[in-house]
């Protein structure tokens, strides 16, 4: 059993849209369902191999830089 019974990114991805990054309000609602901060968790940084989602900081500084 862990939080939401998924699994979640721990890569070095930016895209704070993507379902499985791990927000505030995640850590919040977690701490809510579990009691405390020692909640169960599922992480995996292997998502940014197969991710057609990923967006590293370079790319997103790129993305503005285009539009300027």
């Amino acid at each position: 059993m862990v939080y939401k019974d998924m699994t979640f990114c721990y890569s070095d991805c930016v895209n704070t849209k993507c379902y499985r990054n791990f927000s505030p309000e995640h850590r919040a609602n977690a701490i809510k369902w579990w009691g405390d901060d020692t909640f169960p968790l599922s992480m995996t940084a292997s998502y940014r191999v197969e991710c057609p989602d990923y967006k590293h900081q370079t790319q997103i500084e790129g993305d503005t830089e285009d539009a300027a």
